[in-house]
């Protein structure tokens, strides 16, 4: 199994990577997705002349010219966020906030394949409201928020689906210069989090969980079209329920839902990740222009 890095959130701009060529490229529908741009044995035949696998190579004779070719991702790679940049915060329309100021290093989340990814494991820390601790049920430290029972996929409730979080890599927006999200949705309407308790006058408040099932958020990721040793995952939402700059091409409204006081309202998160391809293994790449 190999093993990727590919997390990170905040309300900033995705790193992204200019076209190479000085012919416009044009995006496939079966893009993004990931993988890595391998040179070829013979250091020709390959459809592509540069390491990131955009410059199209010449063609004659039935053959291309290029050193290069792109292998798509065949196997799960696991997504370690090293560290999150800033910041987390969690944040309701009616202004409750939950700040998170670190996490657990030991996190994961993991993608499938070329397209798709899993539950993944954020293990929130130093978790506060108003300057007053906060921790959800299943933690096991002070200030600590996490979804340790969401990622192991143990139901809620005897009787019950097993929860977990499903994404899809698909485009935020196309171009030369594209930019590419995830969009994610918290299966069978479960929460993100089990109940969050603050000492202060926000009490109680659950994330996910709205049985209209209201449980997305998209974000952006990157670089796309380079390949790296470390990703980016940004949030795109800068107020609850606003998505921003813009969600992933066909999914559904941006935003979870949080209950608190007997009732349900958006709630926003806010933050950035860092994960690095661990120590050893290759680089790879989010592949968007064809």
């Amino acid at each position: 199994m190999g093993r990727l890095t590919l997390r990170a959130v905040g309300a900033g701009a995705v790193a992204l990577l200019a076209a190479l060529v000085a012919v416009v490229p044009v995006a496939s529908a079966s893009l993004p997705e990931l993988g890595r741009c391998v040179a070829t044995e013979s250091g020709t035949r390959g459809r592509y002349s540069d390491n990131a696998c955009i410059v199209r190579a010449h063609r004659a004779h039935g053959e291309f010219s290029g050193g290069y070719e792109w292998h798509p991702a065949e196997e799960q790679t696991n997504a370690q966020p090293e560290g999150l940049e800033g910041q987390l915060t969690f944040e309701t329309a009616s202004g409750a906030r939950v700040e998170c100021a670190s996490n657990n290093p030991f996190d994961q989340s993991e993608l499938i394949g070329t397209k798709t990814t899993l539950t993944p494991l954020w293990t929130l820390l130093e978790c506060s409201s108003e300057g007053q601790e906060c921790h959800s049920a299943v933690s096991v430290n002070d200030g600590e928020i996490t979804n340790s029972e969401v990622w192991d996929e143990v139901p809620f409730e005897e009787g019950q689906p097993a929860p977990g979080w499903s994404g899809k890599l698909g485009f935020v927006s196309r171009g030369v210069s594209p930019v590419v999200g995830i969009a994610y949705l918290v299966k069978n309407h479960e929460r993100a989090y089990p109940p969050i308790s603050c000492g202060g006058a926000i009490g109680t408040i659950w994330i996910g969980g709205d049985p209209k099932g209201a449980n997305t958020f998209t974000t952006t990721i990157g670089p796309v079209d380079e390949m790296t040793t470390a990703f980016t995952e940004a949030f795109s939402e800068s107020a609850p329920g606003v998505v921003s700059p813009a969600k992933v091409s066909g999914s559904r409204k941006a935003s979870f839902m949080a209950f608190r006081e007997d009732k349900w309202e958006p709630v926003a998160m806010i933050g950035s990740w860092h994960e690095p391809v661990e120590e050893g293994e290759l680089s790879l790449e989010i592949k968007a222009l064809r």
